[in-house]
């Protein structure tokens, strides 16, 4: 095996397997969920084809190979390899066109970033909530806790009227976290639900983003759009 075959093998291997997922999907014709993705990996590579080996679910579980001719690969970019060197091209082209033939992005999102400013909707949501319970409970805690008390005296008194009249009545603070977690929960299932699954996000983040947005709302989205590739 040649240096730069042993280069493509290990960094693929090593640093795409999410790609090599994809190649047994569209290129292997596997389901997603009839094959071990762990098992996933590059044997053997050349300028003239591909080879993957992978567990396979079927009665029993089985090893399987997938050899992917160059030649036949269908992809967007039309790349042709004629030596080894072409194949990172080639490899890429594939691996974008397989994604998307599924729905996905060839890049996955892994990270949370973390609210700023937005932080402040937090205790204002809660805030709803146990308004909601009983606005007399929230006035009370407005009225006897001293660092709330300290607070207020920097607030100016039109956010103080506001605040006031915001949490007026348990009945007024229901409407008002009934629309609140409405338009959040539509922009969760319409906007962000569908990002966190084209890019594929990890089950423990996309738990972090969803909370985030439940609290958010848009600013939520905004964080995980900046994210986003940029090709």
């Amino acid at each position: 095996m040649s240096d730069p075959t042993k280069r493509i093998i290990s960094h693929m291997n090593k640093d795409h397997q999410l790609s090599l997922i994809d190649y047994v999907v569209v290129y292997g014709n596997e389901k997603e969920k009839s094959f071990d993705h762990s098992s996933v990996n590059i044997t053997d590579v050349t300028d003239k084809y591909l080879t993957l080996e992978y567990v396979a679910f079927d009665e029993i579980s089985q090893k399987k190979i997938l050899t992917i001719e160059w030649e036949i690969a269908q992809e967007d970019e039309n790349v042709t390899v004629s030596t080894l060197k072409d194949v990172k091209g080639k490899l890429i082209a594939m691996a974008k066109y397989s994604a998307k033939k599924q729905g996905y992005s060839h890049t996955q999102i892994k990270t949370v970033s973390y609210p700023t400013v937005t932080i402040l909707e937090y205790p204002i949501v809660l805030a709803y909530a146990l308004a909601s319970y009983d606005s007399d409970l929230l006035r009370s805690l407005f009225t006897r806790d001293p660092v709330v008390q300290k607070v207020s005296q920097y607030l100016p008194s039109s956010v103080l009227s506001f605040l006031s009249s915001a949490f007026a009545t348990t009945r007024l603070s229901r409407i008002i976290l009934a629309i609140i977690v409405s338009i959040h929960v539509a922009e969760l299932f319409f906007v962000l639900l569908p990002l966190l699954r084209k890019y594929r996000v990890p089950t423990k983040q996309s738990l972090q983003w969803i909370v985030m947005q439940l609290f958010e709302g848009f600013p939520a989205f905004l964080r995980f759009k900046a994210l986003e590739p940029k090709d």
